[in-house]
């Protein structure tokens, strides 16, 4: 998870460079819609952004950065069952 526009695409590359199975980033539609564009200007493939949670957690457009937390954390817990566990 991350919040810096001016660092945050290098940040994400290297993110989706991995097997990470998450992968977040903090803001609005729009400015996930302008993160998506300076990726793909860098050569991002559209199976590489689709990775990418945005807007983040279960609750969107929380300001409050304890319910942010929880939403992700909540988030987070349901990415990793569906991936790590078979039911």
């Amino acid at each position: 998870m991350f919040h810096d526009h001016e660092w945050e695409q290098m940040l994400l590359l290297k993110a989706l460079d991995t097997d990470a199975f998450y992968v977040d980033a903090l803001g609005s539609w729009r400015a996930h819609a302008r993160r998506v564009e300076g990726l793909v200007a860098s050569g991002c493939s559209n199976e590489g952004i689709a990775r990418i949670k945005a807007p983040i957690g279960l609750v969107h457009r929380q300001r409050d950065p304890h319910l942010i937390a929880a939403s992700v954390i909540a988030e987070i817990a349901a990415a990793f069952q569906e991936r790590f566990t078979a039911f």
